[in-house]
């Protein structure tokens, strides 16, 4: 009989840590290995490339001490370089030597406050450094440390954890006022250990939301990692890893701000979250919408009073309304595509709460006529009519179950019903037409704006 098949060897727990240069991302990993050197040694292993992993790995390994042979070792991969997250992990998986392959624990991305945002001239507009974004991809970033926060305004601060937010909504943010080792030791320490969670079974790349994150962003993740019965894919000594990662929603996104929305009419606020939702959907991705923080005048219900809202809203979150205190200003902050702007405002435009039109009847309903005859039962008949309690009697002989007035009756409260409509729809025109007007001057704005 054939001798039985190899056992698959214990898999590599990896732990990575990617930033850009001069983000700090050797001083973070410094950190993380200071903070957890009591639980066990860590081969270390740095490149600037996703290129340059299998190789390192492999290096790794076989330097291993000769009792580490065969056991389950933690690596910490510290890249340095513009290489995507997605780009760096699939490398790792394809690494030779490696029996059991490789089974990432946790990854972080180390980000300079200072040079990671990319401003424009318009006041709340801004983007992230190029590379930042596919660093902190979602589904394979589960870190992100704000480093040298001090050092930038606070608005910019806060711009830039929107836009990473929107990227990447499933990871946390850590903030540093000064260099990354100030916070990376506890924030890497929890989220890259490789032990896994007793309550969970699971390690934090491998929970549920973030799995689900890469089926959407990479659907050949799965594959990209060998199976402990399986050999790693041949392919050329030095050839680039490119995994098809979908990056096109990322590549356009930025930060704006509209101008406050017209005060009349008010927004209808059920009628603004619903027509929030499709942007978060749009395609193409240049026009998709990420995160929404606003702050309009808006009622519950049509022609309710009109108060102060906060609307938050993201994408895979229904919008979360709140009442505002009294004098915030009206604003509206988003983070989505560069042709997500002009959308936004119609759809803000959209959800304003319009005088509807009033329609003319050329009937009274049957409650109304009823309600006409109950109250002219309580007057005098007119002259010539008397009631027998059950039928209305003329002096002619004449028999009615109704009220001899009623079809007059009817007829001038008709003529009442419909020229009040006429009134409002008058009415309705004329603020329909001012909030058309006011809507093209407030595109025409948005519109200078970009």
């Amino acid at each position: 009989p054939p001798p039985p098949p190899a056992r698959a060897g214990p898999p590599l727990l990896l732990s990575c840590v990617v930033g850009l240069p001069g983000s700090g991302v050797h001083e973070a990993a410094d950190a993380l290995v200071a903070a957890t050197e009591l639980d066990g040694p860590w081969r270390r292993v740095t490149v600037a490339t996703a290129a340059e992993v299998p190789a390192a790995i492999a290096r790794a390994v076989a330097g291993a001490a000769p009792a580490d042979a065969g056991k389950a070792g933690r690596l910490l991969l510290t890249v340095c370089g513009w290489a995507s997250m997605p780009e760096v992990l699939a490398a790792a998986a394809a690494a030779p030597a490696l029996s059991g392959g490789v089974r990432v624990c946790g990854t972080a991305v180390v980000v300079h406050a200072a040079r990671a945002l990319e401003r424009s001239d318009e006041p709340g507009s801004a983007r992230c450094a190029a590379g930042l974004l596919e660093q902190a991809a979602a589904g394979f970033c589960q870190v992100v440390l704000l480093a040298h926060c001090g050092d930038v305004p606070q608005d910019a601060v806060r711009t830039l954890s929107r836009l990473l937010s929107a990227a990447n909504p499933l990871a946390s943010i850590a903030r540093a006022r000064n260099g990354p080792a100030t916070v990376a030791a506890a924030a890497l320490a929890t989220a890259l250990a490789p032990d896994v969670p007793p309550h969970t079974g699971l390690a934090l790349f491998e929970a549920a939301p973030h799995a689900l994150a890469r089926a959407a962003t990479l659907p050949c993740w799965p594959a990209a990692a060998p199976q402990p019965d399986r050999h790693p894919p041949k392919r050329a000594a030095g050839s680039p890893i490119t995994p098809t990662y979908q990056l096109s929603a990322y590549a356009a996104l930025r930060t704006f701000t509209l101008p406050p929305p017209p005060p009349e009419p008010p927004l209808l606020l059920p009628a603004l979250c619903a027509s929030l939702a499709p942007l978060f959907r749009s395609i193409p991705p240049a026009g998709r919408l990420f995160h929404v923080h606003a702050v309009v005048r808006a009622s519950e219900s049509p022609g309710g009073a009109a108060r102060l809202f906060i609307v938050d809203a993201s994408a895979g979150a229904q919008p979360s309304p709140r009442e505002a205190a009294d004098g915030t200003p009206c604003r509206v902050e988003a983070a989505g595509g560069t042709e997500a702007r002009m959308a936004l405002a119609r759809a803000v435009l959209a959800a304003r709460d319009l005088p509807p039109s009033a329609p003319t009847v050329d009937a009274l309903p049957q409650p109304e006529l009823d309600a006409l005859e109950a109250a002219l039962g309580e007057l005098a008949l007119p002259s010539g009519w008397f009631y027998d309690g059950s039928s209305y009697i003329s002096e002619d002989g004449d028999r009615s179950r109704h009220h001899p007035q009623l079809v007059a009756a009817a007829q001038q409260r008709l003529k009442q019903v419909n020229a009040a409509a006429d009134v409002a729809n008058a009415t309705a025109t004329a603020a329909r037409a001012r909030a058309g007007e006011q809507a093209e001057a407030y595109l025409a704005e948005v519109a200078r704006g970009e």
